[in-house]
């Protein structure tokens, strides 16, 4: 080969690559490969797009707007649901067995004589 010969091959080579086809079809892998890290780079938990994806998530699964109930407080309403609900029939019930008791232990009658035959002997 002559000096010649590899000018004009490297002149050659050098066409082919600037062909606007072939320089067409590189920018647009080149550019589609920049477009795809950007967008990966974009995401990535570090950055601002995933510091804020982030935190409206955690806002989204705070369980200290779920407002559950602690057991002291389930049982408390329990308690007083059932109590308003039934107290005033067991008082009621109570109140009137404990009158009959109290009222049955005095006898309706009180006969003074056999008392008074008793005291005088």
């Amino acid at each position: 080969m002559t000096e010649t010969d590899i000018a004009k091959m490297a002149m050659k080579s050098l066409e082919a690559a600037v062909d606007p086809d072939r320089v067409q079809a590189l920018l647009d892998e080149q550019v589609q490969k920049t477009v795809d890290e950007a967008i990966r780079n974009g995401l990535k938990s570090y950055g601002p797009f995933g510091r804020k994806l982030e935190e409206k998530v955690k806002e989204a699964l705070d369980v200290n707007s779920l407002e559950l109930p602690t057991y002291g407080v389930m049982v408390t309403g329990l308690v007083e649901r059932f109590i308003k609900n039934n107290m005033a029939a067991i008082i009621s019930e109570r109140l009137e067995e404990d009158l009959k008791e109290l009222l049955n232990i005095a006898p309706q009658r009180v006969k003074l004589c056999p008392r008074l035959d008793s005291r005088a002997r």
